[in-house]
């Protein structure tokens, strides 16, 4: 892939994050919370491996939409969840920051770990970075019910 190409599926990737946001202004109140969250964490942990493991274009591209739908979708649940949890918003604030924070990190981090291993190493780390988040899901559905009686299922309000 030239440098052209890959710079190009980035940049458009961005914009295809819209369909993430979107989707979760139409499922809104169809989808359960905590089950969104498991899916939008879940098919980020993939898109992480399905960009540090391709081959040609088309996976990477495919990687890239995938990463930011999924991302996007994610991202919007989250921000729902701070709001829920704390009325006053520092949580959302703080939680919105760092998520910018991890990008700036995370790009750095990859940078240095594609240098010095492989550029695989980099969809491992994020595929692994997802799965420790998902570990800390279960604390954050109890508090959920907590704050509105909610539990994992497929749909249900929020």
């Amino acid at each position: 892939m030239s440098p052209g190409q890959i710079a190009s599926v980035l940049s458009m990737g961005v914009f295809v994050g819209l369909l993430g946001t979107g989707a979760v202004a139409f499922l809104g109140r169809n989808v359960n919370r905590p089950f969104a969250l498991i899916i939008g964490m879940s098919g980020s942990a993939l898109s992480c491996l399905l960009l540090g493991y391709a081959t040609n274009l088309a996976l990477f591209a495919a990687g890239v939409v995938s990463y930011w739908i999924f991302t996007m979708f994610l991202y919007s649940y989250l921000q729902g969840t701070a709001a829920i949890l704390d009325a006053t918003g520092r949580v959302g604030t703080l939680g919105g920051g760092l998520e910018r924070l991890g990008y700036a990190v995370g790009a750095a981090v990859a940078g240095v770990l594609a240098e010095h291993t492989t550029y695989s190493a980099t969809g491992a780390l994020g595929f692994v970075a997802c799965v420790l988040g998902l570990a800390g899901f279960p604390t954050l559905f109890r508090a959920l019910r907590r704050h509105g009686g909610e539990s994992l299922s497929f749909t249900g309000d929020y």
